[in-house]
């Protein structure tokens, strides 16, 4: 599918969901108005009828009410879902224009001394992370800044489920928009406690619990056969809610506790009923499916039995219906039985079970940027080889611009020394290869036609700042940047390593000598690499040794105009801009130059 096709996918969907919703919308409007009218007309019965059939038309007056209300529920529901997958399809749209502001991103992990996170645009506006997330929690939103920092441990499973869901766009955009549902704040309370939560009861409410039902039945059918006193009855009711209420702050903080996820459980079980839909030929990703699924003790059925408690916790908020409920079946004290029997039903796996939800969140992020870039491809990880990466291009260049090149590294070779004149390309290529590492290492697809990479934590030294509050010089940033990483090294950590004009600031002669030092010893110590520079010195390492290459961008200066290609050629680069543009904007006197 083409950039094209996919705009028209997206913009489809977008329109669908729209329909649907004002459809909805219609629906709610005309609910409300006969709600309205049965109202009136079961008030209007008061004064026009009496007797039974006042009290017949009253209860089916009600009931209909209650039905109504609750479909209004669902019909409420089912607009919020369609307008939310709408606004996911926007957004969708907008980033298919290059704008992909609208996703969150991801400032809260950005990390200034991360050894490559701050070079390749990892975090904050305009970020990668931007660019590919689409995680609707906090939990969500962490595991991909966790993947995307330090790596992912299931390559296996993680292609897997990417290569199945981004054949199933609209069950992601489905799964996306019931968290959206939520507001975010709300994620913030942890299903986790459910797990923990206990309160402290006598040791005869399990008794209680049973003989309370059962004493007021009786009650009911003696005092119905004429062979009790109403004073009598009354007194046995006062006797249940003073013993029922002798625990009812405990109780009421349990409600509260429970109440405070309602939403969030109510959220996952209608995404865990999504998961449930899924059926993968992949054996990986479905067996992955079946272990969240499996038997009496699936995540699906603890949240299906939660959301249930929580619903019956709903009935004795409202005093009437509560003290009603509390006197004939001991409402209170089933709650915490009935509490009780989850925790030792589910609570053992239950806060193991609950990953699945930020792990879907990252597998949808992934496989939405593979749907919207369907050249990509996922790695090869081998433990020692030489990199080697097809037509690698960078995905915040728009497709219809994009310029791929390609990365070989021959056997012997470690280190790819890069020169070329400014705006040629040099540093876009850096990050293309940097971010090529850090998604093969997170198990998300490359931009290329085809990569293979060893096993080495990816490194960088690009975009050092000088940091006033610790007295540190810009040159003094980066000898500390370069000394963690040749740090990590002496003990024993494999790197790839991407540098960028290293050494900037110092004089010309020092510098060119320090980076040749530099870059011999990390050559020594088997580190493989690429660096940019304009010390075209540094370029004869690889007239006396086999593990430097030389390669370049360059320009060309044509009738007094610059152009680039952007293509990375073999050699040194032949020609330099800085003065040609020092002359076309006027800053030098262009008397003295020819070109």
């Amino acid at each position: 599918m083409n950039q094209a096709q996919r705009h028209i996918f997206y913009q489809e969907q977008y329109d669908q969901h729209t329909r649907q919703a004002e459809g909805y919308q219609r629906q709610l409007h005309a609910l409300g108005t006969f709600r309205l009218i049965i109202f009136c007309a079961a008030f209007a019965c008061f004064f026009f009828l009496d007797g039974l059939t006042l009290v017949l038309l009253t209860l089916v007056a009600l009931v209909a009410f209650l039905v109504l209300v609750k479909h209004a529920v669902n019909l409420r529901y089912a607009r919020d879902k369609h307008r939310k997958c709408a606004a996911l399809n926007t957004l969708e749209i907008n980033a298919q224009k290059g704008d992909w502001s609208g996703f969150n991103d991801g400032s809260a992990f950005v990390q200034s001394k991360h050894r490559f996170s701050m070079d390749m645009d990892v975090f904050g506006k305009g970020s990668f992370y931007q660019l590919i997330n689409r995680t609707v929690s906090i939990e969500g939103g962490a595991l991909l800044a966790e993947k995307l920092a330090n790596g992912s441990t299931t390559f296996a499973l993680d292609r897997a489920a990417t290569e199945e869901l981004q054949q199933h766009m609209l069950w992601n955009q489905g799964f996306c928009a019931e968290g959206l549902l939520c507001d975010a704040s709300e994620f913030k309370h942890d299903l986790r406690k459910v797990k923990g939560l206990h309160i402290q009861r006598h040791a005869l409410a399990k008794y209680f619990r049973i003989a309370i039902p059962i004493g007021s039945l009786s009650m009911v059918a003696l005092y119905a056969l004429g062979y009790l006193d109403a004073t009598i009855f009354l007194g046995y009711a006062a006797l249940v809610l003073v013993y029922v209420g002798s625990g009812l702050k405990q109780t009421n903080q349990l409600a509260a506790e429970l109440g405070s996820v309602a939403n969030i459980t109510k959220i996952r079980r209608r995404q865990m009923t999504l998961v449930s839909t899924l059926v993968s030929e992949n054996k990986v990703f479905q067996d992955y499916i079946d272990a969240c699924l499996k038997g009496d003790e699936s995540l699906l059925t603890a949240l299906s039995e939660l959301e249930r408690l929580q619903e019956r916790i709903d009935y004795r908020m409202n005093l009437p219906v509560g003290v009603l409920l509390n006197v004939f079946l001991a409402w209170d004290l089933q709650l915490i039985h009935q509490l009780e029997q989850w925790q030792t039903k589910f609570a053992k796996d239950f806060n193991l079970h609950l990953e699945v939800f930020p792990t879907l969140e990252v597998w949808v992020s992934a496989a939405v940027y593979r749907f919207n870039n369907p050249s990509s491809v996922f790695a090869l990880i081998e433990e020692a080889c030489a990199p080697e990466i097809t037509n690698l291009q960078h995905p915040f260049v728009p497709e219809e611009t994009r310029v791929g090149n390609s990365l070989k590294f021959s056997e012997n070779q470690h280190f790819l020394i890069i020169t070329g004149p400014n705006m040629a390309g040099k540093s876009t290529f850096l990050r293309s290869v940097g971010i090529a590492f850090l998604s093969a290492n997170a198990g998300f697809p490359v931009l290329a036609d085809a990569c293979k990479i060893p096993k080495r934590a990816l490194y960088s030294s690009m975009r050092t700042v000088d940091d006033l509050n610790a007295n540190s010089s810009y040159f003094h940033a980066e000898l500390s940047r370069l000394k963690s990483i040749m740090d990590d090294m002496e003990a024993g950590v494999q790197v790839f390593v991407i540098l960028d004009e290293i050494l900037k600031g110092t004089n010309s002669v020092d510098k060119e000598k320090g980076s040749a030092l530099f870059l011999q010893k990390m050559n020594r110590m088997g580190c493989m690499g690429i660096i940019a520079t304009h010390d075209l010195s540094l370029c004869n390492l690889a007239n006396a040794d086999e593990h430097y290459v030389n390669q370049s961008f360059d320009s060309v200066i044509e009738n007094n105009e610059l152009s680039f290609d952007y293509r990375l050629r073999d050699g040194v680069c032949q020609n330099m801009n800085a003065t040609f543009l020092l002359q076309k904007m006027g800053l030098i006197d262009d008397s003295t130059i020819v070109f």
